[in-house]
């Protein structure tokens, strides 16, 4: 695994970077026939970002079917539930693409903050 050092965890709170959390591999991605969805929630997106342009640029990339989020945060602040539907083929591909459309750089897994490409590479 990689590790996040307690200065680097400090870094990335100061920073405020996006991010979202993954308890459970096995259970974030949910399987259909021909699809695959996940509801990341999206941390340290702002009440003043609009959702527009992450919506248009993330139902644009390839092999997605639909990507819906919120336009304001509900539960917490500046946290944003979103909905991703994705074709089965190549679907850890697509989610990596979609995290750098939505400008996420982290993945919360297993209580350690991975890269985004960090995140892939394991769970392939």
């Amino acid at each position: 695994m990689f590790n996040i050092t307690s200065s680097a965890q400090e870094t990335l709170n100061s920073i405020n970077d996006r991010y979202i959390v993954i308890d459970n591999i096995e259970t974030f991605f949910e399987f259909s026939d021909n699809s695959v969805v996940c509801y990341p929630v999206i941390h340290n997106i702002y009440v003043d970002e609009s959702s527009k342009p992450l919506h248009l640029g993330v139902n644009e990339l390839p092999n997605v079917i639909k990507f819906s989020i919120k336009s304001n945060a509900e539960a917490f602040e500046n946290q944003r539930q979103s909905k991703l539907v994705m074709n089965t083929a190549n679907y850890l591909d697509t989610f990596r693409s979609a995290l750098i459309k939505i400008n996420v750089m982290y993945v919360q897994y297993d209580n350690e903050f991975l890269t985004v490409d960090q995140f892939y590479l394991l769970s392939k």
